[in-house]
């Protein structure tokens, strides 16, 4: 993003001709002229236009595009517009934390002692031991469902019935698990099996807690409070929108 050259002290910049930003597919024109830092931003709205170091910064919630004429005026030659995130975000596992990567959405179901079916799914993303534990003791359950690491392998201890798919089973390390019956011989019954695969824990750094709601032309996405690889989020973002972690730094690149 090269720099700009300002037309006098008062940081003015020139639009040398009649220019356009599109702003989630609506068109605003810029006349040409000399426009303070204000005024541009005034005209742009939502968007907001910054100086840093003689050089144009642009933070918007939503999707725009520059002409020709405009990227050229504004500093950037091409559209790869850059917010920075604060470092808090990067999570590393510390020594004893057990962390699972789930790397496509899946899904378990539970039975009641009122045998009661109810599925639940768990999205992509990075879970700690204790958040999956948090996920099978769904809301309908009083939490009596505990997950232990043992030398590497998980422990379930339950007083339920579950199904998990295929995906779930060989993720979690129990492909030969199976809690499920015909019918509940004692109520309340309790059961504990150990996988038989050894978990692959995630030990790189990590999004930790993302949530919010990122609107584009065509695109409503939301996400829900939740551990991300770079990876996942970038499958999950609109194709036009890229993530990178430079020197613990994140980067959201716009194209």
């Amino acid at each position: 993003m090269p720099g700009i050259s300002f037309t006098n002290s008062n940081n003015l910049i020139k639009i040398e001709n009649d220019c356009q930003i599109t702003i989630n597919n609506n068109v605003t024109n810029i006349k040409s002229g000399q426009y303070s830092k204000g005024e541009l931003n005034n005209i742009i709205k939502p968007l907001a236009i910054s100086f840093v170091d003689k050089k144009v910064k642009i933070e918007s919630p939503c999707c725009y595009n520059l002409d020709e004429n405009l990227k050229k005026y504004l500093g950037f030659k091409d559209l790869n517009f850059i917010r920075i995130s604060s470092k808090g975000m990067i999570y590393y596992p510390l020594n004893g934390d057990y962390y699972i990567n789930i790397e496509k959405d899946c899904k378990f179901t539970v039975k009641t002692e009122k045998l009661v079916l109810t599925t639940y799914k768990i999205p992509i993303g990075i879970y700690s031991i204790r958040e999956i534990e948090n996920l099978l003791n769904c809301d309908k359950n009083p939490r009596n469902t505990k997950l232990t690491i043992v030398d590497q392998f998980l422990k379930i201890s339950t007083n339920y019935e579950y199904e998990f798919d295929s995906y779930l089973l060989n993720t979690l390390g129990i492909p030969l698990f199976n809690f499920t019956t015909e019918y509940i011989t004692e109520s309340p019954f309790n059961r504990t099996v150990t996988g038989t695969n050894e978990l692959q824990f995630y030990t790189q750094g990590f999004l930790k807690d993302i949530n919010g709601t990122m609107e584009t032309i065509n695109d409503h996405i939301i996400l829900k409070k939740r551990n991300y690889t770079i990876a996942q989020l970038n499958k999950l973002l609109p194709s036009g929108i890229k993530i990178q972690l430079l020197n613990k730094q994140l980067y959201f690149n716009y194209i």
